[in-house]
This record gives C-alpha cells, sequence and structure tokens, in this order.
C-alpha cells in the first residue's frame, strides 16, 4: 500500500500539535516534580519548626536530681581543681517530700572574654 499525498498533508498538518503535545508533557512532569519538592520541603520546615514532645528521660522535674547526681559523681572521681562547685541545699515541702536546691559557682565564669566577636 503506498503513501497518498493527503496523507503526508494530513500528517504534515498534524506534527504541530504534537510537538505541542510533547512540551506540555514535558513540562507537566517537571511541573510535578517541584509540586512534591515544595510539598517535602513544607513538611520538613513543619517538623523542624514543631514542638516535640519531651522524651521519658528528659522529664524536666527530675533535671535538677540528675545535674546534682552527676555533679556528686565527678567530685567523687577526685574533679579537677577549676571545676565548678557546687552548694545543694536540701529543703523539705509541708507534705514532707525533699528537694533539692543547688548554686554553682565556676570560679571560670568571666575569666576569658572574647572582645574581638
Amino acid at each position: 500500500m503506498a503513501i497518498q499525498p493527503i496523507d503526508l498533508q494530513v500528517m504534515f498538518s498534524q506534527l504541530d500539535k504534537v510537538g505541542k503535545e510533547q512540551a506540555t508533557l514535558r513540562e507537566g512532569a517537571a511541573i510535578q516534580r517541584a509540586i512534591a519538592g515544595d510539598r517535602e520541603a513544607r513538611k520538613l520546615t513543619e517538623t523542624i519548626e514543631s514542638v516535640n514532645p519531651a522524651a521519658e528521660g528528659n522529664d524536666p522535674e527530675n533535671a535538677g536530681n540528675r545535674q546534682l547526681e552527676r555533679l556528686r559523681e565527678r567530685e567523687g572521681h577526685g574533679g579537677k581543681e577549676d571545676a565548678p562547685r557546687d552548694k545543694t541545699k536540701k529543703t523539705a515541702d509541708a507534705d514532707g517530700n525533699e528537694q533539692y536546691s543547688m548554686v554553682i559557682d565556676d570560679p571560670m565564669i568571666g575569666k576569658h572574654i572574647d572582645l574581638e566577636g
């Protein structure tokens, strides 16, 4: 079966439509990738800026007691001469619960001041 001139005419007249279609498909794929990237960036930003619940070990009520225990352990292992000294006070509230309050005195605070920034 031979190609007729009318077939060639129809084929060449449709070439511009085929080219536009192919360009639209390529642009569509690029747009979809850009949208997916924006979604991922937004999701990442939300996770970074969100407030996460504290883990079990990070209980703020017991943080002072954990720091006090660490300081006591360091003293027991013969700390350095420049190590911070702590003063602990044991108090009891009306319910009879014992609470520790501590003041840390670090002799190195204020000794090294960076003026250059």
